[in-house]
């Protein structure tokens, strides 16, 4: 009898994803499956649910009250976002750093996040933290767009009511110690 009853207390201490009771993945926590489906990512805000729930309690890990459950993997993420299982040589671009630069040195080990769901067209606010459409990105005032190459073609300046082009000039110096200009117009 004590076998038995052993062995129904380990089976009932797993919840859907075969993990142990407590030990839930990041984003999740451990609680009563509620008897209406979860958001998930295919499917972020479910319909009313018009079900009569039933008075036992099945314990399972559970995504963050606002977090999403990605249906391939079974991760929990914010809305707008995508869960990254290798994102250690990935960095992700927000909007304060659109083209960021990869570390010269990957870890051995990955570093699984959720980031935002660029291939949607959301990218990080590192002000606020969200993910947010590329346009909604602060910065750029009304009328605006994002040069993602500001310095290779710099916006004309206004001085004295006449427009001027800023441009940039190369001085070479040749091995006879003789100076060649070179205008870059």
């Amino acid at each position: 009898m004590e076998k038995v009853l052993f062995v129904l207390i380990a089976l009932l201490c797993q919840n859907s994803f075969g993990q142990l009771c407590d030990r839930c993945g990041p984003n999740q926590v451990y609680g009563c499956r509620p008897c209406c489906p979860e958001a998930t990512c295919d499917n972020p805000k479910p319909p009313p649910c018009t079900r009569i729930c039933p008075l036992i309690c099945f314990q399972e890990c559970l995504c963050k009250e606002g977090y999403v459950r990605n249906t391939i993997n079974g991760q929990c993420c914010p809305p707008g976002e995508i869960w990254n299982d290798c994102a250690s040589c990935d960095p992700e671009a927000t909007c304060q750093n659109r083209i960021p630069e990869a570390p010269g040195i990957c870890p051995a080990v990955c570093q699984q996040r959720c980031e935002c769901d660029s291939k949607n067209g959301l990218i990080r606010d590192q002000i606020s933290g969200q993910c947010v459409p590329i346009e909604k990105c602060p910065g750029c005032l009304p009328g605006e767009i994002w040069n993602e190459c500001a310095s290779c073609n710099p916006d004309p300046t206004c001085q004295n009511s006449t427009v001027q082009i800023q441009k940039y000039v190369q001085i070479y110096v040749t091995h006879d110690a003789s100076a060649m200009l070179k205008l870059d117009l």
